[in-house]
């Protein structure tokens, strides 16, 4: 019997055209790479992930799969702490990355130094893919799921194509706080009725003023929980505050303005980005016979998951 095959949104198409433009238009640099590795080291802990492994110690063959793979910097640096996680020299992994627009060129370039077994690519949507089921030991789904349209449906594709004991990690957002999810819905909105010049630019001068903003070094001390808000009382730094409860300013100081402004893009531009509850996440992967193993909050807004397939 044949896959039924299931239509795109066209939130979702414009959202897979976004990334696609944008990324051709902005190539990823070794800042991102650097930026990838520092994610990854934030958003898993090698103690937490080794001890999950353990019994994976002795693998030779390790089936991967990367959905919503882009050009493969999260999977470059989560590979790096697998291998650093599983010391076998014997290790071989094969790779399948799955995206909704043609990243299949700039993915092997990505992948190229990290001697894989094999390097795959499918373009498919990750809720709807013609992946065998039961083939990968490990899936991986990073920054990805809060971008399509269908989050349940993604979860379960993934699981169909995990074999029985098999793993996913999952990073995604969380739920956003009232005035994040007001401001965020608005922004969004009004970027969409602009140019692309016109966005550009409001970017760019958005990246300026978190530049100003992260030069503020004194705390905000929020002495108690604002819960209508849902803010939890503690010091914070200005632009934290902002990022993470009230309006997405992204500035790293360690990168250079472009690649701020390139994260910001990153962000920004997609017309579907949502947040999600951890009792959401936990039915939805329980619906697909996943038990999740391991739950964590690295940041106020997102979650680190791993689930296996029963």
């Amino acid at each position: 019997m044949s896959k039924k095959i299931i239509p795109k949104s066209l939130k979702q198409e414009v959202t897979i055209k976004e990334y696609e433009e944008f990324w051709k238009k902005d190539p990823s640099s070794k800042q991102d790479e650097e930026v990838f590795r520092d994610w990854t080291k934030n958003f898993w802990n090698s103690a937490d992930i080794a001890e999950i492994l353990k019994e994976h110690s002795g693998l030779e063959n390790v089936e991967f799969a990367d959905f919503g793979c882009g050009r493969g910097l999260s999977a470059t640096a989560f590979i790096g702490l697998l291998k650093r996680i599983l010391i076998n020299p014997k290790l071989k992994i094969a790779y399948t990355g799955i995206d909704g627009w043609n990243s299949a060129d700039e993915l092997r370039k990505t992948l190229s130094h990290l001697n894989l077994a094999s390097i795959n690519f499918e373009k498919a949507l990750i809720y709807d893919t013609s992946l065998k089921p039961n083939v990968f030991d490990i899936a991986t789904c990073f920054g990805v799921l809060h971008h399509t349209d269908r989050p349940a449906q993604t979860l379960g594709e993934i699981a169909r194509t995990l074999k029985s004991g098999g793993f996913i990690f999952l990073h995604c957002n969380a739920e956003f706080p009232l005035l994040r999810s007001c401001n965020e819905n608005g922004f969004r909105k009004f970027l969409s009725d602009r140019t692309g010049s016109e966005r550009d630019k409001i970017i760019e001068d958005l990246t300026t003023l978190g530049a100003a903003i992260a030069q503020i070094k004194e705390d905000v001390v929020i002495k108690s929980n604002i819960d209508s808000l849902g803010i939890p009382s503690g010091n914070y730094k200005m632009i934290e505050l902002l990022n993470y409860y009230i309006f997405k300013l992204y500035f790293n100081h360690r990168l250079t303005f472009d690649r701020n402004v390139h994260t910001n893009k990153d962000w920004w531009f997609p017309p579907i980005v949502d947040g999600f509850t951890k009792d959401q996440l936990i039915g939805w992967l329980k619906d697909s016979s996943m038990q999740v193993i391991y739950l964590k909050s690295p940041t106020p807004s997102s979650y680190s998951i791993v689930a296996r397939k029963s």
